[in-house]
């Protein structure tokens, strides 16, 4: 089995205008190497996950 853990941050940027929408920024921490990644949408936050997984390695654990 494969697993793998990031620690997710994420938090409200002050608003820069009266009235406009809240700004959330995202970042992933590798837990173990202390790597960040910041990100300033959850879209962007999700492209850099699917694309993540889509490199692993295949499974080489046997289930049969």
């Amino acid at each position: 089995m494969h697993y793998h853990s990031f620690i997710l941050t994420l938090w409200r940027e002050p608003e820069g205008l009266p009235n406009a929408p809240p700004v959330w920024r995202y970042a992933l921490e590798n837990p173990h190497t202390g790597e960040r990644i910041g990100f300033r949408s959850v879209a962007e936050l999700t492209r850099f996950l699917n694309q993540w997984v889509a490199l692993l390695p295949p499974s080489t654990d046997d289930q049969t």
